[in-house]
C-alpha cells in the first residue's frame, strides 16, 4: 500500500477531482464510510495536506511494516518579515503546516517506530534525511545510478525496470570555482592528486580527481589513467568508468560536483626512476578535446604528477 496526502493542500492544488468505479473498490475495516457507492464514484479530494500531510492516518494500524517518504519541503528562514497582509498570511500558512507535520513526525517516530512495546516496525526519511545517520552496512554510495528490480516472491530471476539516480554534491549556484582543465564542452577538472610522491614496483599508486559538470555528457567515456611517455604505450594502466561504472557520464547533470578516485598497480620489473601519470577521458570515438587556460593539450591528456619509483 501506498499513500500519497498532500497532493490536494488547500489552496493550492485543491480540489482535486478523482473518478473511479464502485466496483473496483475492496472496502477495508477503515473505509466504511465509502459503502454509499455516490462516495466511490466521484470524488473530490481537499484539505489532504492540512489534515494528514504525512499520510499516516490510512496505514497506521492496519500494517506492521510502514515506511514513510517525507517529500514536504524544508521549512524556510526569512532574512525579513513583510508588512504586506497577503505575504504574512502565507507566512502563517507554512508555519501552520511545519508545526502539524513535525508533530505528526514525532508521534510517529517516538509513539510507533520508536517504542519498544509497539508491534509496528519500519523507518522514516525525508528530504534533509542524512544516510549516514541510519548506521546501514550496506549504505548506498552516492552519486549512483541503480538498477531497479523486481521479481517474484518464490525466486525466479529479477528483472531490471528501470534506473533509480541518485544525485551527489551540486556546486553553489553562480559559483566560480577555476578549473584544471576541461574535457569537451561539459566536464570540468577540479582536482587531479596522486596518493603518493614514491612508490616500488609492485605497488598500488592512488589517484584522486574530483570533477565538475558544466552540460551533459551526453554518452558514456571511460577515464584513462596511464604511466609514462604520452606518445609511447603506457607502462601502467588504471583505466575505469567514473566511480566504477556505478555512475555513468550520461546520468550527468551540470552544476554536480563528483568526488571520484582510481588505481594504477605498477609492475613488478619495473625500472627506478621519475615517471609522469597522465589523465583523460575517452570513448569508442576517441578521447575528449582537453583544453587549459583555453588552450588544447597534447594527447588530450591532463599531467596528474610525477611519481618516484625506487629500487
Amino acid at each position: 500500500m501506498a499513500v500519497a496526502a498532500s497532493c490536494a493542500l488547500p489552496p493550492y492544488f485543491s480540489p482535486i477531482h478523482v473518478k473511479s468505479d464502485p466496483a473496483d473498490w475492496q472496502l477495508e475495516d477503515v473505509a466504511r464510510k465509502l459503502e454509499d457507492p455516490r462516495m466511490r464514484k466521484r470524488m473530490l479530494l481537499a484539505d489532504g495536506g492540512a489534515y494528514d500531510n504525512l499520510g499516516m492516518e490510512a496505514v497506521l494500524d492496519v500494517n506492521e511494516t510502514i515506511l514513510f517518504s517525507d517529500a514536504s519541503s524544508l521549512f524556510p528562514a526569512w532574512k525579513s518579515l513583510a508588512r504586506d497582509r497577503t505575504l504574512q498570511l502565507m507566512r502563517s500558512n507554512t508555519v501552520m503546516v511545519s508545526r502539524l507535520r513535525s508533530l505528526r513526525k514525532r508521534y510517529l517516530l517516538e509513539q510507533r517506530l520508536g517504542n519498544p512495546g509497539h508491534p509496528q516496525r519500519g523507518a522514516y526519511w525525508g528530504i534533509s534525511s542524512e544516510i549516514e545517520d541510519y548506521g546501514l552496512d550496506d549504505a548506498l554510495a552516492t552519486p549512483v545510478a541503480a538498477p531497479l528490480q523486481v521479481r517474484l516472491v518464490d525466486g525466479g530471476e529479477p528483472l531490471v525496470v528501470g534506473v533509480v539516480k541518485v544525485a551527489g554534491e551540486m556546486a553553489p549556484a553562480g559559483a566560480e570555482v577555476p578549473l584544471l582543465g576541461q574535457f569537451g564542452e561539459g566536464i570540468g577538472l577540479l582536482r587531479a592528486e596522486l596518493a603518493q610522491a614514491a612508490a616500488r614496483p609492485g605497488a598500488a599508486v592512488g589517484v584522486a580527481v574530483t570533477w565538475r559538470v558544466l552540460a551533459p555528457a551526453g554518452g558514456d567515456y571511460t577515464t584513462f589513467v596511464h604511466l609514462g611517455d604520452p606518445t609511447q604505450p603506457p607502462l601502467a594502466t588504471g583505466d575505469a568508468p567514473p566511480l566504477q561504472g556505478h555512475y555513468p557520464t550520461r546520468y550527468w547533470a551540470a552544476g554536480e560536483v563528483i568526488e571520484d578516485s582510481y588505481e594504477i598497480v605498477l609492475p613488478a620489473d619495473l625500472a627506478p626512476g621519475r615517471y609522469p601519470v597522465w589523465l583523460g577521458l575517452y570513448n569508442e570515438s576517441g578521447r575528449l578535446p582537453l583544453t587549459v587556460d583555453g588552450q588544447r593539450q597534447g594527447n588530450d591528456a591532463y599531467l596528474v604528477g610525477w611519481l618516484v619509483v625506487g629500487p
